[in-house]
């Protein structure tokens, strides 16, 4: 976490330029010959004040809590032979991580205060600071389960195959992982509500929960030592030496939080949540690239009124990370055809196709996008594909 300390003031100083706007600025703001004024000039910030706050984004470590990171792994497995080219596979593995990074902003007003009519800069911590002000604790820590199945079949009578399936929760509490985390592009490494982080438990970024890969490949029982066509023969010279491969591979998307533009801006929070509607599901029927979130199951978080009769508004009861973007496909398919020739050459001609569908696989905006932000016209929309269109490519591999 000290490395976060490089980004403050006086190491990575600021130019101060005056104000300027359209309608109130007349004469030059400055000058090619004035001197370039750098801030801020004092340590302890005491040249700033409630009403003229330093605007940097200040930068700590919990000097009283700053562990190394600890990650605890097991794992258990049963292995199985069901037939002498066949082996099937259950594995369970788990990862426990403690004293991971956690970052708050000490700059936020906490709900209870905001209620009791703290809702202006100088109620703020660091009342001389109008920016954020983040601490990297070690109190993250996270949760991983998986069980993994998996069949195998080794080459017999020139077929193979290998299946896998992978079920997984990646759980983070206390808004682990803070600026070192994997995020959504678009995401925050500040938790919520600075002051409840309960909230932060959820998915962790990279939370896939279901994986499923087979491969396979089919020697065809035709040509020379095959059950088919062995003898030699047009049939042979036609159908002999071809080979299938495949791959395919489903998963579900990855995790994201869903938006509100109702942001407790007066206790300085930086972003919000929508409230859930109980019994309505998240995602619209036939959910595609056109509409994907459904719109009536989020609900814009409500106002209350601060003891000095300011109205703040709530934070919304949706989980962090509740949504979820779309499933990806994918099957890659090649045909291989061996010529043999002089007894030690063998030519392979090899036709392979990626993305043999030529599926899409759109993924999701950034966290802080209108299509995730509920009320935006654009709201719940993919307009985005992470997929590689469909690709042939033709090639020859000599064996020698």
């Amino acid at each position: 976490p000290a490395t976060v300390f490089g980004a403050n003031p006086p190491n990575a100083p600021t130019v101060i330029s005056p104000a300027v706007s359209a309608n109130g600025t007349i004469a030059p703001p400055v000058k090619i010959g004035d001197p370039i004024r750098v801030g801020p000039n004092s340590a302890d910030l005491s040249t700033f004040t409630p009403t003229n706050p330093l605007g940097l984004l200040i930068r700590t470590a919990d000097f009283a809590n700053s562990k190394p990171a600890q990650v605890y792994m097991w794992n258990f497995g049963l292995q199985y032979q069901l037939f002498k080219d066949m082996v099937v596979q259950a594995a369970y593995s788990g990862v426990r991580g403690t004293h991971l990074t956690s970052r708050v902003n000490l700059n936020q007003i906490g709900w209870a205060t905001g209620l009791a009519g703290g809702t202006t800069q100088s109620a703020r911590l660091f009342p001389n600071v109008g920016n954020q002000v983040v601490m990297d604790s070690a109190n993250g820590n996270n949760f991983y389960n998986a069980l993994n199945l998996r069949v195998e079949k080794r080459l017999s009578q020139g077929f193979n195959f290998l299946v896998n399936y992978t079920w997984s929760k990646n759980l983070e509490a206390n808004g682990s992982g803070g600026n070192t985390s994997f995020s959504q592009s678009g995401g925050t490494t500040n938790p919520l509500d600075s002051w409840n982080l309960q909230k932060e438990k959820s998915y962790a970024p990279l939370d896939i929960p279901h994986v499923f890969v087979a491969s396979a490949g089919y020697e065809l029982p035709f040509g020379k030592g095959k059950p088919l066509f062995s003898q030699p023969g047009v049939m042979r010279a036609v159908l002999g030496g071809w080979q299938l491969n495949g791959i395919a591979t489903l998963q579900k998307g990855l995790p994201t939080d869903i938006r509100t533009s109702l942001i407790p801006s007066n206790i300085f929070a930086t972003f919000n949540v929508p409230n859930g509607v109980p019994g309505v599901s998240m995602y619209l029927p036939n959910a595609g690239p056109d509409g994907y979130f459904n719109p009536a199951a989020f609900s814009a978080p409500t106002s209350v009124i601060n003891a000095k009769g300011t109205p703040i508004t709530q934070f919304g009861t949706l989980a962090r990370r509740a949504g979820r973007g779309p499933a990806t496909k994918n099957l890659d398919f090649s045909i291989f055809r061996n010529f043999t020739f002089a007894e030690r050459y063998t030519l392979q001609f090899r036709a392979e196709s990626f993305n043999l569908t030529n599926t899409p696989a759109f993924f999701l905006p950034s966290a802080n996008s209108p299509s995730l932000t509920i009320g935006s016209s654009s709201f719940g929309k993919l307009n985005s594909s992470a997929s590689t269109g469909r690709q042939l490519q033709f090639g020859l591999k000599l064996y020698f």
